[in-house]
């Protein structure tokens, strides 16, 4: 990954397993040493939070504070407030980019909710903006997903989904969490219209990647790799003419092969 120095590198969450216990971290700091050169921008999943915690009135209490010290320690370019989880960037000057905190039961109902007024008021700027052609929306819980683990999160697909189906400018939507590589486009009900949109879950990294799956959404990926979908990572570039955006997955489809290869693909071009 590193060889292709990137601008930056976005992570979806689960940096660690338990975000309590400080060893976890550490190793966290020798696994993504070869990036250190490289802006990394990652935001929460719900490992990062905490892994042993206490469900009360809805919401999790960690035991501690250390989880929200570690991953701010770390990765002080991710936001200007240790309170705020969730941000954007601008690449290249026309490509919007929002990092948001899927972790319903992690955040309360004021922080949810003043986050999904900064996503409205966000998405609204970059959409009256001539400069910017294009916005990607980044989350780690899938609105969508064949996983038979891990299940659609309705609070992303509440809160999320319609801002990103709205919107005209948006192009793709990365989520994490399920522990595979899925591909789907459906239909977004925007106002009266219509419109087909990408949703990508990018969650093959790592950890235990599940040998079955539904077949609840139709996956541009299905027949493409045997189970379990491979380990991989996603490149995101511009068109040449900054036309829009090409993705491309790379990665290891055998167990025990080294040589790193183009598994997947696809462009969506800025809308005109």
């Amino acid at each position: 990954m590193a060889d292709f120095q990137p601008a930056f590198v976005a992570i979806l969450g689960d940096l660690v397993f338990d975000g309590n216990d400080k060893n976890h971290w550490n190793h966290l700091d020798s696994t993504i040493k070869p990036l250190r050169e490289t802006p990394l921008l990652p935001l929460l999943g719900n490992h990062d939070y905490c892994s042993n915690t206490l469900y009360l009135n809805d919401q999790v209490y960690c035991n501690n504070n250390r989880p929200w010290q570690e991953f701010h320690n770390r990765f002080p370019l991710t936001t200007s407030s240790s309170v705020t989880t969730w941000y954007s960037r601008i690449h290249d000057e026309q490509l919007g980019i929002l990092w948001l905190d899927s972790n319903y039961h992690r955040l309360t109902t004021e922080q949810w909710e003043l986050q999904q007024l900064w996503l409205q008021k966000t998405v609204e700027n970059w959409e009256s903006d001539p400069e910017i052609r294009g916005i990607v929306f980044l989350a780690h819980h899938p609105p969508y997903t064949n996983s038979l683990v891990v299940s659609d999160d309705e609070y992303v697909q509440s809160t999320f989904v319609p801002i990103y189906c709205q919107a005209r400018k948006s192009l793709a939507f990365f989520t994490g969490h399920a522990h595979g590589f899925e591909h789907f486009v459906r239909d977004c009900n925007a106002g009266n219209s219509t419109a087909k949109k990408h949703f990508v879950v990018t969650a093959g990294g790592g950890g235990p990647r599940p040998t079955k799956a539904g077949n609840k959404y139709p996956d541009l990926l299905e027949g493409l790799f045997q189970s379990p979908r491979p380990f991989h990572y996603l490149q995101v570039s511009l068109l040449d003419e900054s036309r829009g955006i090409r993705v491309q997955a790379h990665g290891i489809i055998e167990n025990g092969e080294t040589n790193v290869r183009l598994l997947h693909e696809f462009e969506q071009e800025f809308p005109g």
